[in-house]
């Protein structure tokens, strides 16, 4: 079961993009740009690639750009939420996202994009939907459960997952806040989020409200291992704050809805789900319902494949 203080899915997150090959260079960099640029110039050159791809602008739609530059391959480009705003707005990345829009062939958008690039005298013909949706084949109640042992989480603790980057806007601090109020109940709260600074700060967070050994910072995490840390967690919690819930926000029946800047609230839901398993899975299955009757991955597929052709003609 889920719930949410707004609706869409964390996007997919890991740590560092790493190989047993990097070499450090002078300055130090991990120049990931350059290395998804150069292993794309590779897999065209071998394959033969029609076109180009790109989701997100950093580091993708960067590298991307300079494989079109190089190769003039058709791209489509498709960007996040925080991409056209929050990192758009800041100077050291707005010429270089100006850029992408710019030179790719097609955009697959949200609905400020289009003011994002009338804004900046871009061509608005570019933008093209596609529908969206996810296969239920691999999001499904028969997926092989994640083992949480190795994690020092025992059989019958109450396992609360977050998805996503940390943030002010996901309500991530609050999350924890919320957690310290309960933290002699027995549950654990997994991340499957960000490496690094804002993961550092986060853990310091908890530590000073002695709810650090109530966490676990899973490592990088491969996409098709997600339906089974969805299916061995108790509730994914989505504390985001500003946009509209995907699911029905009839309360208690697909979801549970709470005011995440109110501590109080969000831990008396985090102990309801706890001490409501019943209940708790009786909402999850209500969910499931509401994903079979509303996804539809073949509608996904054929749109996608028109915003191909297109890209192609």
């Amino acid at each position: 079961m889920s719930f949410q203080t707004a609706g869409k899915s964390s996007r997919g997150t890991g740590s560092k993009l790493t190989s047993p090959e990097f070499r450090s260079s002078i300055p130090f960099s991990r120049y990931y740009e350059s290395r998804i640029a150069s292993i794309a110039l590779d897999i065209i050159k071998k394959y033969n690639i029609d076109a180009v791809y790109s989701h997100y602008l950093l580091p993708y739609g960067v590298s991307a750009l300079l494989v079109k530059k190089l190769t003039n391959k058709p791209w489509l480009l498709q960007h996040a939420g925080s991409d056209i705003t929050r990192l758009f707005s800041f100077s050291q990345l707005n010429s270089i996202f100006i850029e992408c829009l710019s030179n790719a062939d097609k955009i697959i958008g949200y609905a400020n994009t289009m003011e994002k690039m009338i804004e900046h005298n871009l061509d608005v013909s570019k933008l093209v939907h596609a529908v969206r949706s996810i296969s239920l084949n691999e999001f499904n109640p028969n997926a092989k459960p994640f083992d949480f042992s190795k994690y020092g989480i025992g059989e019958g603790t109450a396992v609360f997952t977050y998805f996503g980057k940390i943030s002010g806007l996901k309500k991530t601090y609050e999350f924890i806040n919320a957690a310290a109020e309960i933290k002699n109940e027995d549950f654990r709260i997994v991340f499957v989020t960000e490496a690094g600074n804002n993961a550092e700060e986060l853990k310091e967070h908890a530590k000073k409200l002695n709810v650090f050994d109530k966490l676990v910072f899973m490592p990088f995490i491969p996409p098709w291992q997600v339906p089974g840390i969805m299916k061995a967690s108790s509730c994914i919690v989505c504390p985001e704050s500003e946009e509209t819930p995907y699911l029905p926000t009839t309360e208690k029946q697909n979801i549970l809805v709470v005011d995440p800047v109110n501590k109080e609230d969000f831990s008396d839901m985090l102990k309801f789900v706890m001490r409501n398993k019943e209940k708790a899975e009786e909402i999850g299955r209500n969910a499931r319902k509401f994903s079979e009757q509303n996804e539809k991955f073949e509608d996904y597929i054929s749109s996608f494949e028109n915003v191909l052709n297109l890209l192609l003609q």
